[in-house]
């Protein structure tokens, strides 16, 4: 998507503002190595994915990119043997399925843990596993911008995208502003088609 969208603006000085369904590391990290800035919209937790008690989610556990660890609520440390393993993504029943590669972090503080029923519902097995994507470091690079320019994706929802590849394009304030539909794919039970819009500075 992205780099079609810099093949027909002839530039890579744009944002690229994203639906959530385009909430992948190996999108965001495209439009990174790309040159340009990409803001995806983040979509909401997943039952599976959540803990028994909200204040246990993955996001509360803190990461620490020197060490490589991650310090839970309860102040244990988490760490990984350094492996990598494949998940599938998608499962079988989608066209679009596809593995990545992951790290599993965990610790043997578990099986003391008073909270460890609140933290996960693994508590018979090897206790809380958080798995770390290759993609992560962008995908939290990516929470950080939407946080920072909420304002600016903002205007992403404003738009109505149509499945033209370039529906129209406004000049207005010495800044060009078009919108590319790149890449539609239909949603589940006819919730309409994914879309990008791309904020270009300049004339």
């Amino acid at each position: 998507m992205v780099r079609r969208a810099k093949s027909i603006l002839g530039t890579n000085s744009f944002t690229a503002l994203f639906d959530k369904g385009y909430h992948t590391g190996s999108e965001i990290r495209t439009a990174i190595e790309l040159g340009t800035e990409a803001i995806v919209a983040i979509p909401a937790v997943s039952g599976s994915s959540m803990a028994p008690d909200p204040a246990y989610n993955v996001s509360e556990f803190r990461y620490d990119p020197k060490n490589r660890t991650y310090t839970c609520p309860q102040g244990n440390t988490l760490s990984t043997n350094g492996s990598w393993y494949n998940k599938e993504r998608g499962g079988p029943s989608r066209k679009s399925a596809s593995s990545v590669r992951v790290q599993h972090f965990k610790t043997k503080a578990c099986q003391d843990c008073p909270v460890l029923s609140s933290c996960t519902k693994n508590t018979r097995g090897r206790g809380r596993v958080i798995e770390r994507t290759e993609h992560q470091d962008f995908i939290d690079g990516n929470r950080r911008n939407v946080e920072q320019k909420e304002h600016l994706y903002k205007r992403r929802q404003a738009i109505i995208c149509l499945s033209r590849l370039l529906r129209e394009t406004q000049l207005r304030n010495n800044q060009k502003t078009v919108e590319l539909p790149l890449h539609h794919h239909q949603k589940r039970k006819g919730q309409g088609l994914l879309g990008c819009w791309v904020h270009v500075c300049g004339p």
